[in-house]
């Protein structure tokens, strides 16, 4: 401490301004309390956002189909007639991702489209692996069940062991990539619910 001040003086202290993140936090967190100031204020504006047009689903639901269609990964080595049936599947279950979208605006729908149409790819992707083997992999139907619950969301059910091992039976029985993937979809449509 300096002896030649008094002991009631403090040090000088320099006034420099708190980092940008703590200066963005403290904006936040103005912005919030203001917003909170002023009652139905975030009710208003969520009301007034534009809710999406029949148009807007409808470009939605072409746009996500048409990345199927054009992901030839998707089915490469099928037969062309399972081919088909596993895009009608995939298609299927993207046009319900789209129509659990139709509340939302373009952002909150891109956050529910983007992990539920990658599983729609996956599933798809993971059924053309397995079509041309004599027997699904080990893991193929958990698979297969785990991709169909994030695609389809609480429009899926997942079925229980039992369930899994018929569609493995039903998948060796069928013997032909057709009739395979014609068991899957059964297998899904039986456990979802609109």
């Amino acid at each position: 401490m300096d002896e030649t001040r008094p002991p009631t003086e403090q040090p000088e202290e320099t006034t420099a301004d708190p980092p940008a993140a703590v200066q963005w936090m403290m904006q936040q967190a103005a912005a919030g309390l203001s917003a909170a100031s002023l009652p139905g204020a975030l009710d208003e504006r969520l009301a007034a956002a534009p809710q999406p047009t029949e148009a807007t689903l409808a470009a939605r639901q072409q746009r996500v189909a048409d990345a199927l269609r054009a992901n030839d990964r998707l089915t490469a080595g099928l037969p062309d007639d399972a081919a088909t049936a596993l895009l009608d599947l995939g298609l299927a279950m993207a046009g319900q991702v789209v129509a659990d979208t139709a509340e939302l605006d373009d952002a909150a729908a891109e956050d529910v489209l983007q992990p539920r149409a990658r599983a729609v790819r996956r599933l798809m992707m993971a059924a053309t692996e397995a079509a041309t083997l004599p027997t699904p992999p080990a893991d193929a139907v958990a698979e297969w069940t785990r991709q169909a619950a994030v695609a389809l969301g609480d429009h899926f059910a997942p079925p229980d062991p039992a369930a899994e091992r018929a569609l493995a039976d039903a998948w060796r029985a069928a013997g032909q990539p057709t009739g395979r993937i014609a068991a899957l979809r059964r297998f899904i449509e039986e456990h979802s619910h609109r």
